[in-house]
């Protein structure tokens, strides 16, 4: 069973140099239905380089708009998931911060465990610390 060719490969092999696209041209030569699907989209491309491609400046306005609104959209979506990564990292290492100092302390008997430490200034050091870091 010989392989058959997709769209895409025909689509590459039809602006080859005729050199490169040897290989295929002779599948195409032996193979009738590649050799359909490939007079089918050359048919499609001559049809599309007859096509009238001339379009009012509003349109390319209109598309202009759609891709930038697009962009932006996807800019604001980045910047959220990185703000929201950003929040629980520093909420990871004001976890391990506080575990940190609270084992420090427990071990130089410092505090023992029934004595409160509180966790807002880890809170703080962790969201501070992300700050400094940056993006």
């Amino acid at each position: 069973m010989t392989k058959h060719y997709s769209e895409a490969d025909l689509l590459e092999t039809y602006y080859m140099q005729p050199g490169q696209s040897m290989p295929v041209m002779m599948h195409l030569a032996e193979c009738a239905e590649c050799k359909a699907k490939y007079e089918r989209l050359e048919r499609k491309l001559r049809e599309a380089a007859v096509c009238d491609t001339e379009k009012p400046v509003t349109f390319w306005t209109r598309q202009r708009l759609s891709i930038m609104r697009r962009v932006d959209a996807q800019r604001t979506d980045g910047e959220r998931f990185t703000r929201n990564l950003r929040v629980a990292a520093a909420a990871i290492l004001a976890f391990f911060l506080g575990g940190a100092v609270a084992l420090l302390l427990l071990i130089t008997r410092v505090r023992r465990l029934k004595d409160p430490i509180p966790y807002g200034p880890f809170l703080c050091a962790g969201a501070a610390i992300i700050l400094y870091i940056g993006p």
